[in-house]
């Protein structure tokens, strides 16, 4: 997964790579810590940074273990408390927030919250909702479910966050909304020459 990444990274964009972590989603296969620590340790090696979606109070704990970039939050709302510093002192790392709707975008951004992304938590999610949920937003950040990759060519996100998986691999996060090594090659490509943003390559 992760020389996936590398062997199309031309280098010329801040590639993260995220990864979720939770102690129990519906029903799907929780990531094992010890997955996560090597995957972590593995990506350094290779020059990219690794964090996490967190689900979950536990899971935030553990990834705090970690040096990460950014500490993200799903987009479920319930957790947006933990973006309180007040609870949580321990963190340093600045919060990354999925965010399903304008009126919860625009009281997070009251608040003084700088790195939010628009979210449609549909798996293909459509275009125009998020057009029509988000408008202006959009160039915060976009978590991007939408079937193909050109998407981010119609905005100008500072964060650009998509699935990724390997050609012929299978899963509940393999669907068409998630980049292939080759749909990540050509995504970099073609923003080389518009204005930059963080790419964060998320394999969940």
């Amino acid at each position: 997964m992760i020389e996936g990444v590398a062997a199309v990274d031309n280098r010329q964009h801040e590639i993260i790579l995220k990864w979720q972590l939770f102690a129990e989603f519906g029903n799907l296969t929780p990531l094992h810590h010890g997955t996560f620590q090597s995957a972590y340790d593995y990506a350094r090696a290779l020059g990219y940074e690794t964090t996490a979606s967190v689900f979950d109070v536990e899971s935030c704990f553990f990834l705090a273990r970690f040096n990460v970039p950014f500490v993200k939050l799903a987009c479920i709302p319930d957790l947006y408390d933990l973006a309180d510093n007040s609870g949580f002192g321990y963190w340093n790392d600045p919060l990354v927030i999925s965010v399903p709707d304008s009126e919860t975008f625009t009281a997070l951004r009251d608040e003084g919250r700088e790195h939010l992304l628009c979210c449609i938590r549909e798996y293909p999610a459509d275009e125009g909702a998020y057009r029509d949920i988000f408008g202006e937003w959009l160039d915060y950040g976009i978590s991007d479910h939408t079937e193909h990759g050109d998407f981010v060519y119609s905005n100008s996100p500072k964060i650009y966050e998509r699935h990724f998986c390997l050609d012929g691999q299978t899963g509940p996060d393999t669907g068409e909304w998630a980049l292939r090594p080759n749909d990540l090659r050509q995504v970099l490509e073609d923003i080389e020459a518009r204005s930059g943003a963080t790419y964060k390559s998320s394999h969940d």
